[in-house]
């Protein structure tokens, strides 16, 4: 969302599990997981989401709010001020 309240809706969406993709060929992976899967059980949780957006729709010099949404419900939310990342 633009700081002016304009939605910038992701032109794709990427979603990749906490420890990579179960694979069933030898295959490898070519992104960076996050390490050997949990010990003792543990329940797998987390994982990447990868939002590609239209860089014609965004302003270099922008303040945007990033919001992530599930279920209706916004689950977290932060402040990116692209003119301060160069």
């Amino acid at each position: 969302m633009a700081s002016g309240g304009a939605r910038v809706e992701p032109t794709a969406i990427s979603r990749a599990p906490r420890f990579g993709p179960r694979l069933s060929s030898a295959l490898p992976y070519p992104y960076l997981t996050g390490g050997a899967g949990p010990q003792n059980g543990s329940t797998l949780s987390g994982g990447l989401v990868v939002a590609s957006f239209d860089g014609r729709a965004l302003d270099p010099n922008g303040t945007y709010v990033v919001l992530i949404r599930e279920a209706g419900k916004d689950v977290a939310k932060a402040s990116v001020n692209f003119g301060r990342l160069r």
